[in-house]
């Protein structure tokens, strides 16, 4: 089981609106996984796009970029250094 982040601007959100494929990976990714969102816009943005995508019950948890929490994955639409690998969509 792997700790997985996943942004939420431009990676399961795009002006308003959801990137469908991306949230269904999550679901999928779910069932073995620990699933985090995260954001730079802070945890409360994490947590209201979780709600609004009906993420909620499959979420472990929120992550801003100034966590000190490693996760084993982290998604993104931008080079970062979140994760002990990064990924870029």
């Amino acid at each position: 089981m792997c700790n997985i982040a996943f942004d939420c601007d431009e990676c399961l959100i795009e002006n308003g609106e959801p990137i469908e494929a991306n949230v269904e990976l999550l679901k999928v990714l779910s069932k073995t996984h620990k699933i985090y969102l995260w954001s730079g816009n802070g945890y409360k943005h994490a947590m209201e796009v979780g709600v609004e995508l009906g993420l909620s019950s499959i979420i472990s948890g929120v992550l801003n970029k100034y966590n000190t929490f490693i996760p084993d994955i982290a998604f993104d639409n931008q080079e970062i250094k979140l994760g002990k690998i990064d990924i870029k969509i």
